[in-house]
């Protein structure tokens, strides 16, 4: 059985293993320091609690294992909240792979780091809100509050620490664009 959200030249079983024998990828295959699992969830995830910009927490997560490791990219309400009962141990705000590619309302045009939109249901009440209310480009960039299991929408230019997950899935490239060109 097949993940329906990977690009199909990356078509990856539920077990996490790649077809192509060339470059299959396992969990096993992910760093040590990728500890924190989420039950029915295949993949595996590690806390960054220094804080940084988001550019600096992208690279820092994407270079793990290139092609395989990003700022976690939620798909369910369940994999946020397992994700953050393991954050709230920490005492600040963690960017993840949720990323707003242009305006077009509140909610719309939300992507997480592997390209696939942003599903519904993630976000805290009045989230997001781009701080006024009014869309205006201001917070393009999700993170992950430690005192909710919900999502929070946050600027470039605020230091905070992050989530990465390795799952053997690649960065979106006009995903990557957003991050790497923010302020």
């Amino acid at each position: 059985m097949y993940r329906a959200d990977a690009p199909a030249d990356m078509a990856m079983p539920i077990d996490g293993a790649r077809d192509a024998s060339s470059d299959a990828f396992t969990l096993a295959m992910c760093p040590a320091s990728y500890t924190i699992t989420v039950t029915g969830i295949d993949s595996r995830y590690r806390l960054i609690t220094g804080a940084a910009l988001i550019k600096a927490q992208h690279a820092d997560c994407k270079d793990d294992v290139p092609g395989a490791t990003h700022l976690a990219a939620f798909q369910t309400a369940g994999e946020t909240a397992g994700v953050a009962a393991a954050v709230t141990s920490s005492p600040i705000r963690m960017f993840v792979g949720a990323v707003q590619n242009g305006g077009g309302g509140l909610a719309a045009n939300w992507f997480v780091v592997t390209g696939e939109p942003l599903p519904s249901g993630l976000w805290n009440s009045m989230e997001p809100n781009d701080a006024d209310g009014i869309e205006n480009g201001s917070e393009q960039f999700g993170l992950i509050d430690p005192m909710t299991d919900k999502l929070h929408d946050e600027d470039s230019v605020t230091t905070n620490g992050a989530v990465c997950e390795c799952d053997g899935r690649a960065i979106d490239p006009t995903v990557e664009i957003v991050i790497t060109s923010a302020p």
